[in-house]
């Protein structure tokens, strides 16, 4: 088989339609994990266990809401995806991040981790 070779042209819009994949693919993953910090929620209504081991659960999610924030705004500055969507999910997962550090905080304050 012949390998193709291609056009500096023909590179060029390869390379735009992956950039533009990978750019919907990190504003789905961001839109997705400003999403999770709400499940705490039904898990803490509906569910004795959650509340058994509420002072593991909190942490977790707290962690995880600082991670989110972190990826997210990794996602927006390093990988330069600008859209809409990602700012919306910049804004909410940077006050995830604010909040969930505030938790610990006050958790290591009261002596509770």
């Amino acid at each position: 088989m012949k390998s193709k070779i291609l056009t500096h042209a023909e590179r060029r819009w390869r390379l735009a339609c992956m950039e533009i994949r990978v750019a919907r693919m990190e504003t789905a993953i961001s839109a997705v994990i400003a999403l999770i910090p709400w499940t705490i929620l039904p898990l803490r209504i509906h569910t004795q266990w959650a509340l058994d081991y509420a002072h593991i659960m909190i942490p977790c999610y707290a962690a995880f809401m600082i991670l989110s924030g972190i990826c997210t705004l990794l996602f927006y500055t390093k990988g330069k995806v600008k859209n809409t969507v990602m700012k919306v999910c910049l804004v909410i997962n940077g006050a995830y991040a604010v909040f969930g550090a505030a938790v610990i905080a006050m958790m290591i304050a009261q002596k509770s981790i």
